[in-house]
């Protein structure tokens, strides 16, 4: 019969993440961890200013020209392009 070693899996804790003492773990270098709780807060006002804020001035051309709802949809396709531009540029390190 063939016998396995088992070897005991010593866990310790050194500073972020966890490791075992052979060396395999989780532990992740800091590009690798997802954004924290403050970076996607700031993502979800960066993306809800880009895209209101171009709209809202797009229902402003319309009131003023006339030309509803053309000033609203550019309005917000010009803010999706700008949400969508930012996010990737700033959380590409995460991708």
């Amino acid at each position: 019969m063939l016998m396995r070693t088992m070897w005991p899996l010593t866990v310790v804790q050194q500073g972020v993440g966890w490791v075992s003492e052979r060396g395999g773990g989780d532990e992740q270098s800091s590009s690798q961890r997802g954004p924290t709780g403050t970076e996607l807060i700031g993502l979800g006002l960066l993306v809800a200013a880009s895209v209101v804020l171009p709209m809202l001035a797009g229902l402003g051309l319309d009131a003023l020209l006339h030309i509803s709802p053309a000033g609203l949809l550019l309005g917000l396709v010009v803010g999706v392009t700008i949400a969508t531009v930012s996010v990737y540029r700033q959380y590409k390190r995460y991708l």
